[in-house]
């Protein structure tokens, strides 16, 4: 059900969570309030340090306890898979950053999953359709070399 890097488990990294939501709807996102949310497809960039396999499966998850952000949003969307790389955690904003370049990336709520960095957010909306494993294997291959660039530089 996962895409991304499947060839070995990490335990630590960052990673993007691709999310399809089917209708648009209000979604209450803790202190950020409630706003309303338009059907599509969501990246979301975070790190894990020490569980990152048990994260992912977290922001799969329909039943759970509703503690960040991306808890709010998850809940209500179609899991599309996953990337990650093995970077430090600096990676997660570089990679948050990059997301928010993508041509087809629009910001839909200021300072989601940022709370504890100086990012606008770490949610892009990229589509109003789901995405397929191609469209997204494409984008992983414009993120995987930005996170190269991090990894080498």
């Amino acid at each position: 059900m996962c895409s991304g890097d499947t060839s070995r488990v990490h335990t630590q990294g960052v990673y993007v969570v691709w999310l399809y939501l089917p209708q648009t709807i209000p979604i209450s996102v803790g202190r950020l309030g409630t706003h309303q949310f338009p059907a599509g497809t969501y990246a979301y960039c975070g790190s894990a340090q020490r569980t990152l396999q048990s994260r992912l499966r977290r922001h799969a998850a329909k039943e759970k306890p509703l503690r960040w952000h991306i808890d709010y949003l998850s809940v209500h969307c179609d899991f599309l898979g996953h990337d990650s790389w093995v970077v430090s955690r600096a990676g997660e904003c570089r990679l948050a950053g990059r997301l928010q370049q993508l041509p087809q990336a629009h910001l839909p709520l200021q300072g989601f999953g940022s709370s504890d960095c100086r990012c606008v957010s770490h949610l892009v909306f990229i589509d109003k359709q789901p995405l397929a494993a191609k469209e997204r294997s494409e984008l992983r291959t414009i993120l995987s070399y930005d996170i190269g660039e991090l990894q080498n530089g």
